[in-house]
């Protein structure tokens, strides 16, 4: 699959990005704690890390159907009614994310034109939130991607795997 590669490279980032926010607030505290002098900008550094991990990674847990899910009743549940179940989560998922994407759109649309930047690094705030955008996009199209799966021959397999079934 050419796209393949695409997942590999969002989590590499996002392992990459909580890295750094790892080894900054551990540098800071140390910082803060033995040499008396903190980081000045590591809140914002771990928040931008924040960011960038969290939405980076959506997509992904997304398209793999891995989010949290209780299936207390899966083995009673009518094939029909998974079917269902997985239409309505997906569709219900697409829809926070656009409107996810909309509102912070309109941020970053607010902040591009008023030139607003990060409070200690100075960093444009129309690229965070653009970036926050555009990744609940790709989101969406994720979660509309699982949507075929109810309509496929055969018995309804949801696309997860268990945790314990996971390969390695």
């Amino acid at each position: 699959m050419a796209r393949a590669w695409l997942p590999t490279v969002m989590g590499g980032v996002a392992c990459a990005a909580l890295f750094v926010m790892m080894t900054v607030a551990v540098v800071d505290v140390i910082g803060r704690s033995v040499f008396g002098k903190p980081i000045g900008p590591a809140s914002e550094l771990i928040e931008l890390a924040m960011v960038v991990t969290i939405f980076l990674v959506y997509p992904i847990v997304s398209r793999k159907g891995m989010h949290i899910c209780i299936d207390l009743l899966d083995s009673i549940t009518p094939d029909p009614l998974r079917r269902a179940q997985h239409v309505l989560g997906a569709l219900l998922g697409a829809a926070v994310f656009v409107a996810v994407a909309w509102r912070i759109g309109f941020l970053a649309t607010d902040a591009w034109s008023s030139g607003e930047v990060t409070g200690i690094l100075g960093l444009p705030l129309a690229y965070v939130y653009g970036f926050i955008s555009l990744m609940s996009v790709v989101t969406t199209l994720a979660f509309l991607l699982t949507l075929p799966q109810a309509f496929a021959p055969g018995e309804f397999v949801h696309p997860s795997l268990p945790i314990d079934e996971v390969p390695e």
